[in-house]
């Protein structure tokens, strides 16, 4: 097993190699429904274009990491007397920065291929992209123990370090999608989406508690563990002589044919709606990624429980020449303890589903306000933001926002976005996290950017003004 977090780690960054994008959408675009990539975070928005094309490899090229902790300035700081040349880490502050649990989420996502046209009322459209979800869970606790353990004494006061780990999984999508104009205030929408997995490597429990003896038992240490995690994909699994696991392998150019594997399969559903509540107030409302995918070929169960307990070493061993390897005898020890064993069994894994609910209002033609307000989910918890923007489109050819987002327990996010039109071809970039070009105040960094064709465009004549950019030329 003492290769199998060294393995995970290559795995992730292979999938993020072979998937190359990334997914999360920016959240500054839900109000920007001038770019067609808006409809991924509400399906129900319809264009004045009777077709849309996204050029496929460059319409959506997206990167965006979190780390909800703390920033670098907030874990180094100048030293001060006899440190005042040196950065010193400030363990006090990094604490009260910390949640119970914090996380570092990275998204993925290539987009092969993307278009719509209209019907009548109805708007219809397609997607196939492949997309790495992922998270890395830690507690405020594990900053506790990096300071000692001597403030967890006694066997009714352990230390525990509970839900830190991996979750990680790529799968392809297939998105069908439609929208229908009820009447001219209401407008509803929904995306069907079949999910193919590729690879998987997910906790089900990582619960550590460490108990530190009384003096009367010379501070003894006692480790308990309960540790499972699943995994799924083309993964090769080791074992040593007494049939415990050694080794993981993952087959990455097997990871890249197993793009279109119909082995694991999932189901996920969009759902959105848009509703003209006055000629200047549009409400909104979208569910996204409402899904699974079970995993139920190529499926692996680690698992280890056990208690570990170390009371010391004798000193005068250290001065005998013949137990120089006292140190490499307790790596030994260690290592063994930590032995995984193994079985076969599926496993389901939910998406990160977010919920949007948010408004507009008209200040004038071309200009209006918006408020949206983002509940999402990740390692079974809510999580909440709140995204305020200001919307326009001055010209024909041009569109732009900016906002400032109040989410991942960041309230410092500046985000700017435009959308370019030349004839029938669109350029668009934006991002939420402007601030974050100042990396050493950054919690999240991200931009997205892409190119769409748009065909048999024109302006159309509703009894209440849409507070968005139309498109047409």
């Amino acid at each position: 097993m003492k290769y199998i977090l060294r393995n995970i780690t290559i795995t992730i960054i292979a999938i993020v190699i072979s998937a190359q994008l990334l997914y999360s959408q920016q959240n500054i675009l839900y109000f920007m429904n001038g770019i067609q990539q808006s409809h991924e975070l509400n399906p129900a928005y319809q264009y004045d274009c009777q077709v849309f094309v996204g050029i496929p490899g460059i319409n959506n090229i997206n990167f965006n990491v979190t780390n909800t902790g703390f920033t670098y300035n907030e874990i180094l700081r100048p030293g001060t007397g006899l440190q005042k040349d040196s950065l010193i880490i400030d363990w006090d502050n990094v604490k009260g920065k910390l949640g119970k649990n914090n996380y570092i989420v990275p998204d993925f996502n290539i987009n092969i291929l993307s278009f719509g046209f209209r019907v009548k009322k109805n708007y219809f459209t397609f997607g196939l992209s492949n997309k790495t979800r992922a998270y890395f869970s830690y507690p405020k606790d594990l900053v506790t123990l990096i300071e000692g353990n001597g403030s967890h004494i006694g066997a009714s006061n352990p230390l525990k370090m509970n839900g830190m780990g991996v979750h990680a999984i790529n799968y392809t999508e297939l998105a069908f999608g439609m929208s229908r104009q009820i009447d001219s205030r209401l407008t509803v929408g929904g995306k069907m989406k079949i999910l193919l997995g590729t690879f998987a490597v997910t906790k089900q429990k990582t619960d550590f508690e460490l108990y530190t003896g009384e003096a009367r038992d010379n501070y003894k240490l006692t480790l308990k563990t309960d540790i499972e995690v699943n995994a799924a994909g083309p993964i090769t699994v080791k074992r040593n002589a007494n049939g415990k696991v050694d080794n993981v392998e993952i087959d990455e150019d097997d990871l890249k044919d197993n793009l279109f594997s119909t082995k694991n399969k999932g189901l996920a559903f969009d759902l959105g709606a848009t509703y003209q509540l006055t000629d200047k107030i549009k409400l909104y409302a979208s569910v996204i990624d409402l899904g699974y995918i079970n995993w139920k070929k190529d499926t692996y169960n680690f698992y280890q429980k056990g208690e570990f307990v170390f009371e010391g070493i004798d000193v005068d061993l250290l001065d005998d020449d013949s137990n120089n390897d006292v140190g490499e005898q307790m790596k030994d020890s260690i290592e063994n303890y930590f032995e995984f064993d193994d079985n076969k069994g599926n496993f389901k894994t939910w998406l990160s589903t977010n919920i949007y609910i948010g408004g507009t209002y008209e200040l004038t033609k071309g200009i209006n306000l918006g408020l949206l307000s983002k509940t999402y989910f990740y390692n079974r918890k809510l999580h909440q933001g709140v995204i305020l923007s200001a919307n326009f489109a001055p010209v024909k050819w041009f569109n732009g926002s900016i906002s400032y987002s109040m989410i991942n327990r960041s309230y410092s996010n500046i985000g700017l976005g435009m959308g370019v039109r030349l004839g029938s071809l669109q350029f668009y970039m934006l991002s939420d996290y402007i601030t974050s070009m100042k990396v050493k105040t950054a919690k999240a960094v991200g931009i997205q950017f892409g190119f769409n064709m748009y065909f048999g465009c024109k302006k159309r004549v509703k009894q209440f003004r849409s507070t968005t950019p139309e498109c047409y030329f």
